[in-house]
């Protein structure tokens, strides 16, 4: 994954929510050394999301995305869903993110 130099705080915020998504818990150091970015800017996006109501602490100083989050994560999967083929079903959505779950995709627990 190519990285821009200095990117801005809104562009941090929106890294450090990808790796939430991926679900489990992440402090900032692990999340700066994953993204190879400064843990003092992964600190402070941190806290604008947590803020935000995006992700929340756990623990000492781990984060995960909030359960409103992953309810934004599936509402984004059921618009994408809904574009390709129609209407559909909550129920529908639901099989198709356990499917991607067991293919290996890291979804977050609260997004099915």
């Amino acid at each position: 994954m190519s990285r821009v130099a200095s990117p801005g705080l809104a562009t941090f915020e929106s890294l450090a929510l990808d790796v939430l998504h991926g679900g489990g818990a992440w402090t900032a150091q692990q999340i700066a050394r994953y993204l190879s970015v400064s843990e003092e800017a992964m600190h402070t996006a941190l806290a604008r999301l947590t803020f935000q109501g995006l992700a929340q602490p756990v623990g000492v100083d781990a984060y995960t995305a909030t359960a409103v989050e992953a309810r934004g994560a599936r509402g984004a999967v059921r618009a994408a869903l809904d574009e390709e083929f129609g209407d559909i079903t909550e129920a529908e959505v639901g099989s198709f993110l356990e499917a991607l779950r067991a293919r290996g995709f890291h979804i977050a627990e609260g997004a099915a």
